[in-house]
């Protein structure tokens, strides 16, 4: 009995242990909104949109950044913001079906990447084409040329790769939704 309690506690503290190093993994992700933040959108209509790109869980004090988005047909690239003083690149892999590595972003003093960062913001027009076909990913990915999401932390100016780029969706209802009463539904099934 106690040999079975003993291998219940250590598989259960495994797996505790196993979950909070997991909920710490940096990662990067592009998202419509960041109050709250939101990660599916369906596409609006013809117009603008702004797309923020922000860190989590780096737990240091950063002065460069590198990265790259895939943006979906149906986001149209316009051009980026950040509050970086020295910006290299564009974030946005193809433009104007040129392929772009990735852009690199450095900041004259250490920035807090204690709390949920802000790299960059990116203007995009909603073109819509391919929201049909289903949900699309608009991802963000490692700098083409250093093939990573790369910070480097400050003061000890070391390249940190281990963040992750993380997925939002575009157009993840493409199915067109009308309001109608239960009477109405019931009304499609009666014989």
């Amino acid at each position: 009995m106690k040999s079975v309690l003993a291998v219940v506690l250590a598989v259960a503290l495994i797996g505790l242990g196993a979950h909070s190093a997991n909920a710490q993994l940096p990662y990067v992700q592009a998202y419509f909104s960041v109050d709250p933040y939101t990660t599916g959108m369906n596409c609006p209509g013809p117009g603008t949109q702004e797309l923020f790109v922000v860190a989590h869980n780096y737990n240091t004090f950063l002065i460069a950044a590198e990265f790259s988005v895939s943006l979906p047909p149906a986001l149209a690239y316009l051009g980026f913001t950040s509050s970086a003083q020295l910006s290299i690149g564009d974030p946005v892999l193809a433009i104007g079906g040129a392929s772009a590595p990735g852009v690199t972003l450095s900041w004259p003093y250490p920035q807090n990447a204690f709390v949920p960062f802000l790299f960059a913001v990116l203007q995009c027009f909603w073109t819509c084409d391919d929201c049909l076909g289903g949900p699309e990913p608009l991802a963000v990915m490692p700098h083409g040329v250093s093939q990573s999401l790369t910070i480097v932390s400050w003061p000890a100016l070391v390249a940190d790769t281990r963040g992750i780029g993380m997925v939002s969706i575009v157009c993840p209802d493409p199915v067109p939704v009308e309001e109608t009463s239960w009477g109405q539904i019931k009304a499609l099934y009666e014989e």
